[in-house]
């Protein structure tokens, strides 16, 4: 099975690194012991995601969290499962 950062254009990991860099430093700065977690959603804004989707921005901001938190509605059960499946992928 292929990983999710695989599949992360560059374009996207050039943008969300700084975006989540600076925070997690001030964070840790602050407390060395901090555990961050990543909400994920979805349904952002007015779209709706699928799995992998869920699946790149996961594994964008792995890198700087400990974990995640799975917003989603009933009608988007489909794209979370997806996305739990893809979970395993992740370990390394």
């Amino acid at each position: 099975m292929r990983r999710p950062t695989e599949f992360l254009p560059r374009r996207v990991s050039r943008r969300l690194g700084p975006l989540f860099a600076m925070p997690v430093m001030q964070a840790r700065a602050a407390n060395p012991a901090v555990v961050l977690i990543a909400a994920l959603s979805t349904q952002p804004g007015t779209r709706w995601l699928n799995g992998w989707r869920l699946a790149r921005a996961a594994a964008a901001v792995r890198p700087f969290v400990q974990g995640f938190q799975l917003n989603m509605t009933r009608r988007s059960t489909r794209a979370a499962v997806a996305f739990l499946r893809a979970i395993p992928a992740f370990r390394g």
